[in-house]
């Protein structure tokens, strides 16, 4: 999960007991306030692994992008180097797809155009 706090399931039972313990007895917990942050908890676990999966199936559409590109001239500027040439092979680094390009190594994102 990419939160940056991250509470499991026992740690937010602990949590949740010792919030039972120390309440005030006059005016205990609604098993609804419960519920609802039980609720919570659940709801923002799957959001964060739902994150991690979305940037895994981005990092792979990318790769596939770049695979595509094989071979087809392209056009590049990642602001320090442009030009164009012929994609001769790709590879994974961890930034993402990287294309060799005529012998240059580019970022698949400094692609401007395929030609």
């Amino acid at each position: 999960m990419s939160s940056p706090v991250e509470l499991n399931s026992s740690q937010y039972m602990e949590l949740l007991l010792t919030e039972l313990k120390n309440q005030n007895p006059m005016q205990p917990m609604k098993d609804t306030e419960m519920m609802t942050q039980f609720s919570e908890l659940t709801t923002a676990r799957a959001m964060g692994e739902m994150e991690d999966s979305f940037a895994e199936v981005l990092k792979m559409q990318k790769l596939s992008g770049s695979v595509n590109l094989l071979g087809r001239r392209i056009r590049y500027d990642d602001g320090e180097q442009n030009g164009s040439g012929t994609v001769e092979s790709v590879s994974r680094s961890d930034d993402g797809p990287r294309l060799v390009v005529d012998g240059r190594s580019i970022d698949l994102d400094s692609v401007v155009r395929v030609v």
